[in-house]
């Protein structure tokens, strides 16, 4: 990911976050927001999640408020499946509020 902007992408998935975290979490400095670096970002990921690695769609969640994490997601073709309500499990690990949860297809080849 370029200049302002730290991102995790997660192979495997645990409970907490096949329901909150999801595979891919990113976050951009103050001063590079509102660039739409994000979206980019999050473009470039999916197409190495899909080829390479052969994953056919991930799960991109946000908090509910966060527009533009929203609409970075909706950007790159995120679909809302459901909204988690925010519980103690969620709060102790910093999720205060309701997570978004969105499933995005990768650009993965149909031809192995």
């Amino acid at each position: 990911m370029g200049a302002g902007v730290v991102g995790q992408l997660r192979l495997s998935m645990n409970e907490f976050l096949a329901d909150v975290g999801g595979h891919i979490g990113h976050g951009v400095r103050r001063s590079e927001r509102q660039k739409g670096i994000a979206a980019t970002a999050l473009g470039e990921v999916l197409a190495y999640v899909g080829d390479p690695v052969g994953l056919s769609r991930v799960l991109v969640t946000c908090d509910e408020r966060n527009p533009v994490s929203r609409k970075a997601i909706e950007a790159c073709g995120g679909l809302l499946e459901s909204v988690r309500p925010a519980d103690q499990l969620s709060r102790n690990v910093g999720c205060s509020r309701d997570t978004l949860r969105y499933w995005v297809r990768t650009s993965v080849s149909s031809v192995r």
